[in-house]
């Protein structure tokens, strides 16, 4: 799913913003490649 940069044991919140980070940054390269276009 995605990478586990970070101490395997995690509170459940830290573990679920980090996520949210990730996703963000995935949806953000995404947006900017599609920015560039072809």
């Amino acid at each position: 799913m995605f990478k586990t940069l970070h101490t395997p044991t995690l509170p459940a919140r830290e573990a679920r913003s980090a996520r949210r980070v990730v996703r963000g940054r995935r949806r953000r390269e995404r947006l900017a490649e599609v920015a560039k276009g072809p």
